[in-house]
Parts: C-alpha cells; structure tokens; sequence
C-alpha cells in the first residue's frame, strides 16, 4: 500500500512508517548493503558548499580513510 499526504516529503514519510511496519510484521525485509560513510558526507558536503559560502560559513568534512563501511538498507525511493 502506498499512501500520498500533501506533498512528495510527507508521502515519503507516512510511506516510511509504513515500511518499518511491514518489517515488523515479517512482509518486509531488511537488505544489509554496505554503505561507504566517507563517499556519502563528500556528497553531502559538495551538495551543501555553495549554501555556507553564501551565508559567510565553510564546511568541511574530516574522515579518516580507513572509516570503515557500515551496513544498511540503501533502498532507493
């Protein structure tokens, strides 16, 4: 069951909560993918520079190279 609220942030939402539930309930699994942290802050922090530049701040990141990856769910909305 998908369920669309207002707008796309508020569907992702309730569809989220709805998720955990169908894992809860057995439904629904939960993939184990590795996640490499020091690719995902890089992103995050190339997509996020020019906002703190243009508010007079500066971002950076500091990971070590050897961060070790971590297992989630990277299921794609």
């Amino acid at each position: 069951m998908e369920l669309f609220i207002g707008s796309p942030p508020d569907a992702k939402f309730i569809n989220d909560i709805l998720d955990v539930a169908r894992v809860e309930i057995g439904e629904m699994g939960i993939r184990e993918d590795p996640i490499d942290i020091k690719d995902l802050f890089s992103k995050c922090t190339r997509m996020m520079k020019t906002q703190a530049e243009n508010s007079n701040l500066t971002l950076e990141s500091e990971i070590p190279d050897n961060f070790p990856f971590l297992l989630g769910d990277l299921k794609t909305p």
